[in-house]
């Protein structure tokens, strides 16, 4: 298990280094990748504990319910592409951050992923945040930091006032995104950006997989 650095900051489209559901895109113009109710993007490679860093762009609200929000998947036993995270379908043990744009409080998930009808997604706590993530149109960086075992969160930089324990016994997995059900999806989409991960990886070979697109 090696030390590893994988960095997307999505000013190149690089979908092909993802395991991703169809209807995920680059967005060239804003540097970003756009999720329009198209379920997960997922890494190839599994990491554990660490850092885990984002830019989430809210860009329309769905009709009903009438939010933008969007999960990252961590520690996860599988890449379902083909069910929301939260769905009694979803395969693969996994946790879950859940956020949404204007909202300060953050839940983080358990979904035990057996698949079948019987998976079952579980909040084991809520993060709160002095200050809400940015409304539609205001991106916010969110970092999640993960060490022995216990998650913090920073939103801006700004650290949440409560940390987490992981209770679920994972310990590494897949990393991913993944939009939300919709009663209605309407114009709903959401973009991610300024991907950092530095964690420890079973899938590492040299300790250094900082993917950055050649610069010209």
């Amino acid at each position: 298990v090696l030390g590893t650095t994988f960095i997307d900051d999505c000013q190149w489209d690089r979908s092909a280094e993802y395991v991703s559901a169809a209807g995920w895109t680059h967005n060239a113009v804003n540097g970003y990748y756009s999720n329009t109710y198209d379920k997960s993007r997922w890494s190839k490679d599994r990491y554990g504990e660490g850092i885990y860093e984002f830019i989430f762009h809210p860009i329309a609200n769905a009709t009903d319910p009438d939010t933008c929000g969007g999960y990252m998947q961590f520690f996860s036993q599988g890449n379902d592409i083909a069910h929301f995270c939260d769905n009694t379908k979803w395969v693969g043990a996994s946790y879950i951050l859940r956020f949404t744009a204007g909202e300060n409080k953050l839940r983080l998930i358990y979904n035990n992923g057996v698949g079948s009808g019987s998976s079952v997604a579980t909040t084991i706590g809520t993060f709160v945040m002095a200050d809400a993530l940015g409304a539609v149109g205001t991106p916010s960086k969110i970092r999640l930091e993960v060490k022995n075992n216990v998650a913090k969160l920073f939103v801006n930089d700004i650290e949440a006032t409560n940390s987490i324990t992981l209770t679920q016994g994972l310990t590494e997995g897949y990393f991913g995104f993944c939009s939300r059900y919709k009663t209605t999806s309407g114009s709903y989409e959401f973009g991610i950006s300024g991907i950092n991960v530095i964690a420890a990886s079973p899938d590492a070979t040299n300790g250094i997989a900082a993917c950055i697109p050649p610069i010209g």
